[in-house]
């Protein structure tokens, strides 16, 4: 289950029983929520803190009857179901439906500019194939937005959850990660709503509001988890090292290579020459995938216990950069003659190490003969051991006699 951080408020009646909320309305000026329960109206902010809340009820009143036509007629207690919440901002910027609500003598009609000309109800039906099909769920909201190229949906379901989707077209979605439980048994109600920069979805359950991040980017500790995931909202920041949102990545509208969500990882494709040695100066032409132009960078080599950088230098397939000063660092080569260090590409713009491969260093001065290397190594070499035997043949120091 994705460790999204969802945040809760069961809201509670007098008596401290769950409230069994019917209506959820956002103010997009003052961004604020309005929760209409039984006999009961709540303000949020938008971290769910409770502001105010207002008791509408039971209130006398005659099934049979409205208005003034009412007067002398039994009455009878009845429970506010608060269905109808409407916010209307005026010209002052107050917001005449708080006023009226949490001052003396509450208004639970008015009107929202946003309304005017809109159906109060009805069903028009329409008769399309589906995109998305779930076996034995039932859905009760339809949350829409768009991120980069894709529109994503977010679908709260009769048990209390909500999954999430990427539509692709008018007959195909797929759904992406798993879904969250916001209250298991529960049923989401349809009113649901972003906050101001679409980071969050509120939405409400018959006891509690859930503050839902649409995104949990920071999850995912590598490129290829990042992109594996099909989270339309992530993408692997190539220079900071990291999966996040494409407005949290440095200077991404310059660069496809600097945020990448479709694209291949950046990574080192070849080294040449593919091993050096500890005693020569050397220069290293690395290939790399994908790699932002656009920057400058360094070399680090890393021995485990010590490590050195070395400026880099383009070339048409990727970057150049000098092998370090190995005997100035003090690398024990041991018995074997060789030293693997990781190889990291680090940027100057951010000083995050971005992309690593494997390098070795061989010292032939650690051998006195091509006899010594076989005993050394076994008669099973590797790849590597193979080339640095062939290497070490021509530059041995001759066995003493």
């Amino acid at each position: 289950m994705s460790s999204y951080k969802v945040e809760k408020q069961i809201l509670k009646d007098e008596n401290g029983l769950n409230g069994s909320i019917t209506h959820f309305v956002h103010d997009n000026v003052t961004n604020m929520f309005y929760v209409g329960a039984v006999n009961r109206i709540f303000k949020l902010s938008k971290s769910l803190e409770l502001q105010q809340q207002l008791v509408t009820g039971p209130e006398p009143d005659n099934h049979l009857c409205t208005g003034s036509g009412c007067d002398g007629k039994t009455k009878e207690l009845t429970d506010n179901y608060n269905k109808i919440l409407l916010i209307e901002t005026n010209t002052n910027g107050n917001d005449r439906l708080v006023g009226s609500l949490i001052g003396s003598g509450p208004t639970l009609c008015t009107t929202m500019k946003s309304y005017y000309g809109g159906r109060i109800s009805g069903v028009i039906g329409a008769q399309v194939q589906p995109a998305i099909v779930f076996q034995n769920t039932a859905l009760n909201s339809v949350t829409l937005t768009t991120t980069s190229n894709f529109t994503v949906a977010f679908l709260g379901t009769s048990n209390g959850h909500v999954k999430k989707i990427v539509i692709e077209n008018k007959t195909m979605a797929k759904e992406y990660d798993q879904e969250l439980v916001i209250d298991e048994g529960s049923p989401i109600n349809q009113d649901t709503f972003y906050d101001f920069d679409h980071r969050n979805l509120y939405l409400t359950s018959q006891r509690l509001v859930a503050k839902v991040p649409v995104e949990n980017c920071g999850q995912y500790a590598s490129c290829t988890t990042c992109l594996a995931s099909k989270d339309p909202f992530c993408g692997w920041c190539t220079l900071e090292n990291r999966c996040t949102l494409k407005s949290n990545c440095f200077m991404a509208d310059q660069s496809s290579d600097r945020w990448k969500i479709l694209t291949d990882c950046t990574a080192i494709d070849n080294i040449s020459p593919p091993m050096a040695s500890s005693t020569e100066d050397i220069t290293l032409y690395m290939s790399i995938i994908d790699i932002p132009r656009d920057s400058n960078y360094s070399c680090v080599f890393d021995f485990g216990d010590k490590q050195q950088a070395t400026p880099v230098s383009s070339w048409n397939f990727g970057i150049s950069c000098k092998t370090p000063q190995i005997f100035s660092l003090g690398v024990d080569f041991g018995p074997t003659g060789s030293k693997n260090a990781t190889l990291s590409i680090r940027s100057e713009e951010t000083r995050k190490l971005f992309v690593s491969r494997f390098f070795t260093f061989y010292n032939c001065g650690s051998f006195s003969s091509k006899s010594m290397v076989m005993e050394r190594r076994g008669p099973h070499l590797s790849k590597i051991d193979k080339a640095e035997l062939v290497m070490c043949t021509y530059t041995t120091i001759p066995a003493k006699k």
